[in-house]
């Protein structure tokens, strides 16, 4: 986004500072309080409800024409776009693509990735240390989600996921995943997941983690590592929960009209496979999936993980979804570093779901 900004100063003349925050705030972290402070919002499509209803963003389609939003919703990989929609109305625009996929290390290995969750447990069995999770608490509770509905639970139904033998197999497979990794990724994000593979010298497999192509790039992160689709359940490499980044403009923007035109730019099909994707960016445009100079310079990312994004689950456009994800994903990776029965796990999961739900629909009534 820094190069964005800096070619789009150069050809327009127009400024855009940037500022970060962490992995974890992106994720889980209420956008109320910065719709005033900034022109244009990196955000999770799961905050779009509350955002929407609060009046904080843009509507984008309110700056395009129907026919150029038509065109726009089958120009991005698997349902990127479509993520970011809600009430009918657009609210941003995919600027980066991803998903749950797997990781490995090839010379690790002594045969290919597994297909299989069972070929998982076997990995486990066979090289002792060798798989691992990242498993903060959005992790873990995407991760579940991720398992749930590759295992063929019903993908808007997390109500019957909590009772269901479905689930509590998934919770046992990330308690023998957890178990393997060590207490080392007991609290962590993908980046740190996918470090200890590349630099370590102990892990060569992780089963799902959020596909990042710099780790793919040997420039990027010394020992490099591979990308492929996740293990399937008997129905293919599909319910991996989707993650990537949206661009919105804020409401409050004394600029929407400048901000609009940036969003729209830096999502374009050229810039995602040029500018974009050679600066250390993940595009969502569906031609850098498919551009064959970019899969050849990524080992095969784009290529080897497309099924997998293409089938991908989106998580529930419900406001009650933020707070599920932040207390329900808590719950869950504190249940299994303490090495909890599964079904205590999702007991207390049922217990978080009720409560969130509750709250959440005594807001909507007193508002």
């Amino acid at each position: 986004m820094q190069a964005a900004g800096a070619s789009w100063k150069a050809t327009t003349g127009v400024e855009i500072s940037w500022e970060t925050r962490s992995l974890a705030r992106f994720g889980d972290e209420p956008l109320e309080d910065l719709g005033g402070r900034y022109d244009i919002l990196t955000i999770d499509h799961p905050l779009i409800p509350e955002c929407a209803d609060a009046g904080i963003l843009v509507a984008l389609d309110e700056h395009l024409d129907t026919p150029a939003l038509e065109r726009l919703a089958d120009e991005f990989i698997g349902p990127s776009f479509t993520s970011y929609r809600y009430a009918g109305r657009q609210w941003a625009l995919p600027v980066d693509a991803a998903c749950q996929v797997s990781a490995f290390r090839a010379d690790r290995l002594p045969c290919p990735p597994p297909a299989t969750w069972d070929d998982v447990l076997e990995l486990i069995v066979r090289q002792p240390g060798s798989v691992a999770l990242a498993l903060q608490s959005a992790q873990a509770i995407t991760t579940l989600c991720t398992l749930c509905v590759n295992a063929g639970l019903p993908p808007t139904n997390l109500d019957r996921w909590l009772v269901s033998d479905e689930a509590r197999r998934a919770v046992e497979l990330m308690q023998a995943c957890a178990d393997s990794g060590g207490r080392e990724f007991a609290d962590a994000e993908p980046p740190a997941v996918l470090r200890a593979l590349t630099c370590g010298d102990r892990l060569a497999y992780i089963p799902l983690v959020y596909g990042y192509v710099t780790y793919a790039l040997p420039i990027e992160a010394g020992t490099s590592c591979d990308f492929c689709d996740i293990p399937s359940s008997g129905w293919g490499p599909r319910g991996s929960t989707l993650g990537g980044v949206g661009l919105a403009v804020s409401a409050e923007s004394a600029a929407i009209e400048a901000a609009v035109a940036f969003v729209l730019w830096t999502c374009s099909g050229s810039v995602q496979r040029g500018l974009i994707a050679s600066a250390g960016g993940q595009p969502a445009h569906r031609s850098a999936w498919e551009d064959p100079v970019l899969n050849r310079a990524s080992r095969g990312f784009y290529d080897r993980t497309r099924a997998t994004i293409d089938a991908a689950w989106v998580r529930p456009r419900e406001t009650w979804w933020p707070a599920f994800q932040r207390t329900g994903g808590e719950t869950l990776r504190r249940g299994l570093v303490a090495g909890l029965p599964s079904e205590e796990i999702l007991r207390r999961l049922g217990e978080v779901l009720g409560a969130v739900r509750e709250l959440d629909a005594g807001a909507a009534g007193h508002a």
